[in-house]
């Protein structure tokens, strides 16, 4: 396919569209518009484990502390944008072990992520390469237990 140099430059100076983790209740991502309006943000204040802030108007979730229990209580305190109904699986994340700062990588025995993982989705290589299967949901939990901050979840493309 051919572009016009036109649409070359355009391309290079259009502003990269920043994508976050969102809590795990919402049907599609158009809706955060709403969010806006809100002035109480009530979803914030429902999580019991502090990992929803404000970026923007918007609820994102950042797990620095702790992750996601799914534990329907910021859809039950908002129920117009984030819904129990709406409910999903999995948080529109990956994560990802950094092999270069792993404990575990760098064969030092670790297994706080593994023993944190009440989905068991994270399995060893012998005993000392960490491998995130396809169990994974995004939540979170592994990343604040890890003692070098190895673990970080990554936004994803979809809804």
């Amino acid at each position: 396919m051919k572009y016009a140099r036109r649409d070359f430059f355009k391309r290079l100076i259009k502003p990269f569209k920043k994508s976050y983790l969102y809590p795990p209740y919402y049907k599609d991502r158009a809706d955060f518009s709403f969010c806006l309006k809100c002035s109480e943000k009530p979803c914030v204040s429902a999580c019991e484990n502090e990992i929803i802030t404000i970026n923007d108007g918007i609820p994102i979730l950042k797990f620095n502390s702790s992750g996601c229990v799914f534990c329907d209580e910021c859809a039950k305190a908002c129920g117009k944008v984030l819904k129990v109904e709406n409910k999903r699986e999995k948080i529109n994340g990956e994560v990802a072990i950094d092999a270069s700062v792993c404990l575990a990588y760098n064969e030092s025995v670790c297994f706080s992520c593994q023993d944190v993982c009440e989905y068991d989705a994270i399995s060893f290589e012998g005993m000392f390469n960490p491998i995130i299967n396809e169990k994974c949901v995004s939540c979170g939990e592994c990343i604040s237990v890890c003692p070098t901050k190895a673990i970080e979840v990554k936004p994803c493309g979809g809804l």
